[in-house]
């Protein structure tokens, strides 16, 4: 979406959400146990935010996190997006929607009564999504946290390309 490119934007978000949902799909439909599929849902987000072939320099995670909570209940994916959706459309910062929707989403998973691996597994990308927000909470903090819609002047490219 930095880049101007709509389309391309939808189709990153799409793949980066489909393959943390088709983790935890593939180990549904091989009858993997609790730990299993929760197992898978970790090790697609992980690699995305921590990709072998790129040095371990990869992505925040955001949509990719989302795909996983989809896969694991289509409820508590709709309801932790919703709170990204909420704080965005009240703020216009992407990085705050994806904060909070990372700090609510392991409350979200306990009172959704999901089950304890899947409120481990969200707990802890919860906590890996906001240390990849650690420099999207200094700007934040220095008010120079470029909201959506709004022109940035140019700035050196942080160390991911999503939100």
């Amino acid at each position: 979406l930095r880049s101007g490119n709509k389309w391309a934007a939808v189709l990153t978000l799409l793949g980066d959400a489909g393959k943390g949902w088709l983790a935890i799909f593939a180990a549904t439909k091989l009858s993997a146990g609790d730990t299993a599929v929760a197992t898978a849902g970790l090790a697609a987000f992980f690699g995305h935010v921590f990709p072998v072939t790129l040095g371990f320099k990869g992505g925040k995670g955001v949509a990719t996190a989302l795909g996983v909570l989809l896969g694991f209940s289509l409820g508590l994916g709709i309801w932790v997006a919703a709170v990204w959706v909420l704080v965005v459309a009240v703020t216009r910062f992407s990085s705050l929607g994806a904060l909070a929707a990372a700090a609510s989403a392991p409350f979200i998973a306990m009172f959704g009564h999901e089950r304890i691996e899947v409120v481990l597994a969200v707990a802890l990308m919860s906590v890996v999504l906001v240390y990849r927000h650690r420099l999207n909470i200094q700007k934040l903090r220095a008010g120079t946290e470029s909201r959506l819609g709004e022109k940035r002047a140019a700035q050196p490219p942080e160390d991911s390309a999503d939100n």
